[in-house]
C-alpha cells in the first residue's frame, strides 16, 4: 500500500525535523505534501478487503492442489482397473440397448466398436442369449449362460461361457458382459462324447 498518514500532518514539527537533520526544507515539505492521508476507516476498509482476497486466493489455491491431487488419483485408479480390464482373459463389454458401448482391447480388435451384439451371436442361440440379458438386467438372475455360439471375424464360430451383471454407465443402465472363450473345452466335450460312442 506504500506510505501514509493518518491524519493530516503538523508542518511546524516537519519543518523543526528538516532543520534538526539538515534536510532541504521545501523539497521535505514536498514530498510531505504528497503522502496520503488516510482515515482509519478507510485503511480497515481497505486492509480488510485485502485480507479477504488473499483468503480467496488461498482458498482457490487450496482448492486447485486437492482437484490436482484428486485427478492423480482417479488417473492412477483408471490406470489400475485398465490394466485389469486389458489383461482379463476373454472379452469385456458394456452392452447398452443391444449395442456395444465399451469394450477392452482384445474385443475392439475383433469386432470394432459400437456394434449390435446380436450380430456376433450364431442365430440359433440368439433367443437363449437375449433371455439372459433380459434376466440379468432386471436381476433375476445371476448365474452365467454357459455356452453360446459367436461368430468371431478373427477366430470364426467359437464356444463362449457369458457372465453379467447389471449397472450404471455414464448415468444409464447397462449391462457389464465378460465373455470366456471355451471353444477347446467344447472340442475336448465332443471328441470324449465320440470315443464313448465308438466304444
Amino acid at each position: 500500500m506504500g506510505q501514509f498518514l493518518l491524519e493530516p500532518p503538523d508542518i511546524s514539527f516537519f519543518k523543526q525535523q528538516a532543520k534538526d537533520f539538515n534536510f532541504d526544507e521545501s523539497k521535505y515539505l514536498d514530498a510531505l505534501s504528497r503522502v496520503p492521508v488516510f482515515t482509519k476507516h478507510k485503511v480497515k476498509a481497505v486492509t480488510d478487503y485485502f485480507s479477504k482476497l488473499a483468503a480467496v486466493i488461498g482458498e482457490m489455491g487450496l482448492s486447485q492442489t486437492r482437484l490436482h491431487q484428486v485427478n492423480e488419483h482417479l488417473k492412477k485408479s483408471e490406470e489400475r482397473y485398465r490394466l485389469v480390464v486389458e489383461n482379463v482373459d476373454g472379452a469385456i463389454m458394456v452392452i447398452q440397448d443391444d449395442v456395444i458401448v465399451f469394450g477392452n482391447q482384445s474385443l475392439i480388435k475383433n469386432i470394432g466398436e459400437h456394434q449390435n451384439i446380436y450380430k456376433f451371436i450364431h442365430s440359433d442361440d440368439s433367443t437363449q442369449f437375449k433371455s439372459f440379458l433380459t434376466r440379468t438386467y432386471y436381476g433375476l438372475s445371476k448365474n452365467p449362460l454357459e455356452s453360446t455360439r459367436v461368430i468371431s471375424p478373427s477366430k470364426g464360430m467359437i464356444w463362449v461361457q457369458t457372465n453379467a451383471v447389471a449397472m450404471d454407465w455414464q448415468g444409464q443402465r447397462a449391462l457389464l458382459v465378460h465373455m470366456h472363450d471355451i471353444t477347446s473345452q467344447k472340442e475336448a466335450e465332443k471328441a470324449i462324447k465320440k470315443a464313448q460312442q465308438e466304444l
